[in-house]
């Protein structure tokens, strides 16, 4: 009847000072145990279809089938009209394409859903990249209440007055801190729907783009989730503006996507392989919070 309770179980999963704690078994284990289960299913799925079991293949379509699930739990991209039958449509087309591929490398995969790295940038201590980084890490650690306003002045190593002469209130600070280049990895594709040039490879670079991008600064994803799945009310600012944002570039990819099937000549439905992209690019960015590493 709900998701709040999946979502509350992923926000305590991606809380840094959660780790290794009791609240996060019940959500481990139950993920651990999906996961046995799909990739036994996509091996007797190769078997059946290749007469092989290829778990290097079925790695990949298990964690491509829980970046889908995962997406559709965290994703506020309205749901459409057969969803499930799209996502069934995609994985087919996956599972075909891999099948195609000789042996793959397994993809690497974190042991737990708690993820030690940070963001690769190192900012000079003094900066105002310094303040920005440091808010970003304890919002990835200890969520929007825990990233209180004398930690960030401790971690960051600044006084309250001079957090105070660069930002009005905590709420900004995190906004530019954590808001702004979590959204900057969720463009839509940048090329012109209309040169003629394969659409669909355009929206897989988009993809790519983001995941790349998420890869070098975990903290800022893992800060930029644990912001848009809180349910505060009132919203807080940095978390309303990610909803806000993310509701536009779900817009502007679904125009994207009707220009270019328009130019192709292609009949396609824009509103669902654009909630499809963004289910998938979501789940995939919630991947690599909790350690996944991508090909």
């Amino acid at each position: 009847p709900t998701e709040a309770p999946v979502r509350l179980g992923i926000m305590i999963a991606l809380e840094g000072n959660a780790a290794g704690s009791p609240a996060q078994e019940p959500f481990r284990g139950r993920r651990q145990r999906v996961r046995r289960q799909l990739a036994a299913w996509w091996k007797a799925a190769a078997e059946a279809r290749f007469g092989s079991p290829r778990e290097d293949i079925a790695e990949w379509m298990t964690m491509l089938t829980i970046a889908f699930l995962d997406g559709h739990y965290i994703s506020d991209v309205p749901p459409v009209h057969r969803g499930g039958t799209l996502v069934a449509a995609a994985l087919s087309a996956a599972f075909e394409e891999l099948l195609s591929r000789e042996r793959l490398l397994p993809p690497a995969i974190a042991g737990a859903p708690d993820f030690a790295g940070k963001d690769t940038a190192h900012p000079e201590p003094g900066s105002p990249e310094f303040l920005l980084s440091a808010t970003r890490s304890l919002v990835a650690e200890s969520g929007y209440e825990g990233a209180t306003l004398a930690r960030i002045c401790e971690r960051s190593q600044m006084q309250r007055s001079s957090i105070y002469w660069r930002y009005q209130n905590k709420e900004t600070l995190i906004r530019e801190a954590v808001s702004e280049p979590f959204l900057s990895l969720m463009n839509a594709p940048h090329t012109d729907p209309r040169s003629g040039t394969g659409w669909s490879a355009a929206l897989a670079g988009s993809l790519v783009g983001s995941v790349e991008g998420a890869m070098r600064c975990p903290d800022t994803v893992k800060a930029g989730l644990l912001l848009k799945l809180q349910r505060r009310d009132p919203p807080s600012l940095g978390g309303e503006a990610i909803q806000l944002g993310m509701a536009r570039e779900f817009a502007a990819l679904d125009t994207w996507i009707a220009a270019a099937a328009g130019s192709a000549g292609t009949t396609a439905d824009p509103a669902g392989i654009g909630w499809a992209a963004n289910v998938l690019r979501e789940g995939l960015m919630l991947g690599v919070a909790f350690g996944q590493t991508y090909d």
